[in-house]
Protein backbone atom coordinates (compact mmCIF):
# COMPACT_ATOMS: atom_id res chain seq x y z
CA UNK A 1 0.00 0.00 0.00
CA UNK A 2 2.84 2.44 0.74
CA UNK A 3 4.25 2.06 -2.77
CA UNK A 4 0.87 2.82 -4.36
CA UNK A 5 0.36 5.99 -2.32
CA UNK A 6 3.75 7.28 -3.41
CA UNK A 7 2.49 7.71 -7.00
CA UNK A 8 -0.83 9.45 -6.33
CA UNK A 9 0.56 12.89 -7.25
CA UNK A 10 1.46 11.77 -10.79
CA UNK A 11 -2.14 11.72 -12.04
CA UNK A 12 -2.86 14.33 -14.70
CA UNK A 13 -6.28 15.91 -15.16
CA UNK A 14 -7.96 16.58 -18.53
CA UNK A 15 -5.45 18.38 -20.76
CA UNK A 16 -5.46 20.17 -24.13
CA UNK A 17 -2.16 20.51 -26.02
CA UNK A 18 -2.15 23.01 -28.89
CA UNK A 19 0.28 23.54 -31.79
CA UNK A 20 1.29 19.87 -31.71
CA UNK A 21 3.56 18.69 -34.52
CA UNK A 22 4.19 15.18 -35.80
CA UNK A 23 7.74 15.30 -34.39
CA UNK A 24 6.56 15.74 -30.77
CA UNK A 25 6.67 12.79 -28.38
CA UNK A 26 3.01 13.31 -27.39
CA UNK A 27 2.07 12.71 -31.05
CA UNK A 28 4.33 9.68 -31.54
CA UNK A 29 3.61 7.76 -28.33
CA UNK A 30 0.37 6.19 -27.12
CA UNK A 31 -1.19 8.26 -24.32
CA UNK A 32 -3.47 6.82 -21.65
CA UNK A 33 -5.53 9.63 -20.20
CA UNK A 34 -7.91 12.47 -20.95
CA UNK A 35 -5.80 14.49 -23.42
CA UNK A 36 -6.70 16.27 -26.66
CA UNK A 37 -3.93 17.05 -29.17
CA UNK A 38 -4.64 20.00 -31.50
CA UNK A 39 -2.65 20.30 -34.71
CA UNK A 40 -2.58 23.07 -37.31
CA UNK A 41 -3.65 22.51 -40.91
CA UNK A 42 -2.36 24.21 -44.07
CA UNK A 43 -5.07 24.94 -46.60
CA UNK A 44 -4.25 25.25 -50.32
Amino acid sequence: MKETLRFLDTNMGPTIRSDVTTSMLCHKEEIFGPILLCMGQKWP
